[in-house]
This record gives structure tokens, C-alpha cells and sequence, in this order.
């Protein structure tokens, strides 16, 4: 069996340190690798994120053009509902305009006729008032003639009791003649 060479401590330290270099350079190395992976995997997660972010930068742009055309159709409904009561009251103030034309023409037609009214009223005032001066004229005549009719019964009343007290004194008269002359008839029966 051959003998085997032994090696020098200096080869030894040389062969370790070149072991250790080559470690060294092997952990650079995969350090350097895992930096890179490291990297790679930042950037895939970045890459990652920024497509996250951008789909729902996507997803809400897509949202609000979504409620843009929701708005969009409610406006248009809203507006077209605006025309149509617009449209309805375009008609509703023709119609109010016809009414108040109608009401005009009916209220014209009023004034002309209390206007007529008014001429029948003044005339049938003129003639209630001519005839009311007249019954008070007929009523002054009335009164006078009234006047006059009583004068003439307190002048027939005076009248009476002065031939009452006339009739009276001649009743007396011939009252007191008829005893006069029943006295002198027995005065003269006794004389005889």
C-alpha cells in the first residue's frame, strides 16, 4: 500500500482558504441569487399590485360611467317628465286662458247688462219717485180736503148744540107758556 503524502499545514491553510473563498463566493452567489429572486418576487408583487390597483381603478371607473348612465337615464327621465308637465301646462294655461277669455266675454256681457239694468233701475226710481212726489202732493190735498171736512163737522157739531140749546130754550118756552097758560085758564075758571 503506497504511502500517502502528507500534506504541509500551509497547504492545508491555502486548500481551507480557497474552500473558504469558494463558500464565500458559493454564498455571494446565492445570496446575490436570492437578492435577485428577492427582487423578482418585489417586483412580481409590485406588477401584482399595480394590476390590482389598476382593475379597481378599472372596476370604479366602470362603476361611476355605470352610475354616469344611471344619472344619465334618470336625467333623461326626469326631463322628459319636465317636458310632459310642461306640455301638460302649456295645454292646462291654453285651456285656462280659453275659460278666462269665455269669462271675460260672459262678465262683459254682465256689465252690459246690469248697465241696462241700471237705466231700468234709474227709470223705474225717476217714475217711483214722481209718483211719490205725487201721492205726497195727493196726500197734501187729502190732508187740506181732510182739514176742511173736519172744520166743517166741528162748525156742523158746533151747529147742532146750538140748535140743541135752541130746541132747548123752545121746549122751555113752550113748556113754560103751557103753564102760563094752564095758570091763567084757572085763574080765570076761579074769577068766573
Amino acid at each position: 500500500m503506497p504511502k500517502i503524502k502528507r500534506r504541509s499545514k500551509s497547504q492545508r491553510n491555502a486548500e481551507r482558504a480557497k474552500r473558504m473563498r469558494e463558500r464565500r463566493i458559493d454564498d455571494e452567489f446565492r445570496l446575490s441569487d436570492h437578492r435577485r429572486r428577492a427582487n423578482s418576487l418585489k417586483n412580481q408583487r409590485q406588477t401584482d399590485e399595480f394590476k390590482i390597483e389598476e382593475n379597481k381603478r378599472r372596476a370604479e371607473a366602470l362603476k361611476i360611467e355605470r352610475e354616469n348612465d344611471e344619472f344619465k337615464t334618470e336625467d333623461n327621465k326626469r326631463r322628459a317628465e319636465a317636458l310632459k308637465i310642461e306640455r301638460e301646462n302649456d295645454e292646462f294655461k291654453t285651456e285656462e286662458n280659453k275659460r278666462r277669455a269665455e269669462a271675460l266675454k260672459i262678465a262683459r256681457q254682465n256689465d252690459e247688462f246690469k248697465t241696462e239694468e241700471n237705466k231700468r233701475r234709474a227709470e223705474a226710481l225717476k217714475i217711483e219717485r214722481e209718483n211719490y212726489e205725487f201721492k205726497t202732493e195727493e196726500n197734501k190735498r187729502r190732508a187740506e180736503a181732510l182739514k176742511i171736512a173736519r172744520r166743517n163737522d166741528e162748525f156742523k157739531t158746533e151747529e147742532n148744540k146750538r140748535r140743541a140749546e135752541a130746541l132747548k130754550i123752545e121746549r122751555e118756552n113752550y113748556e113754560f107758556k103751557t103753564e102760563e097758560n094752564k095758570r091763567r085758564a084757572e085763574a080765570l075758571k076761579i074769577a068766573r
